[in-house]
């Protein structure tokens, strides 16, 4: 067992999310490198966030090695509160994004800069996303009100998603045909 803040989990919970994460970044990250269509991009992200909820679901339904606290919306199947999918995916995403973005600069020794670009780039976009539902999850509002700010929070993780595939990849994310690299990109990375 571990603590973060100041919550019980099992060691297995901290391996089964490390490696969640790291294999949807490999695969995304090919994907990019494989200069996917945008729609390809989109579906990817979907399916992620489907296999979060499997993960979870089977995880929170194993012997209780951790729970969710409080009025959580969204809460579609069992046990896991679906707003956090979006979140997870969302934030994982941004770290994957900048990587494919400035991978020309990760080389090397640079590349040592790589292990806390993950981590620290989950933090932010899973936060701003989610911030209507820590409120609501935190207070006695209505149940109406909760799942309003659940809903709030999964449109403002795929909006954040949408706009970081403008300004950090550079391509259109309503555009499902979309190239993946502009030519701009190209000629920065040549020259780094």
């Amino acid at each position: 067992m571990f603590t973060l803040l100041g919550r019980e989990f099992d060691i297995y919970v901290g391996i089964i999310w490390w490696s969640f994460g790291a294999v949807l970044s490999c695969v995304i990250f090919g994907a990019l490198m494989r200069n996917v269509r945008t729609g390809t991009l989109w579906m990817l992200l979907g399916l992620a966030g489907f296999f979060d909820l499997v993960l979870e679901e089977s995880m929170l339904q194993y012997g209780g090695i951790y729970t969710y606290y409080g009025h959580q919306p969204l809460v579609l199947f069992n046990l896991f509160p679906c707003w956090w999918l979006f979140c997870n995916v969302s934030g994982i995403f941004l770290g994957i994004a900048v990587t494919f973005r400035y991978r020309a600069w990760f080389d090397g020794w640079r590349s040592v800069f790589l292990l806390p670009i993950l981590p620290f780039c989950y933090v932010g976009p899973q936060v701003l996303a989610a911030m209507p539902t820590i409120y609501v999850v935190q207070a006695d509002h209505t149940p109406i009100v909760t799942q309003i700010c659940g809903i709030l929070t999964c449109c403002i993780a795929i909006i954040q998603t949408g706009v970081m595939m403008d300004v950090v990849l550079g391509r259109d994310p309503l555009r499902f045909n979309g190239s993946a690299r502009s030519k701009q990109f190209d000629k920065e990375e040549k020259v780094s």
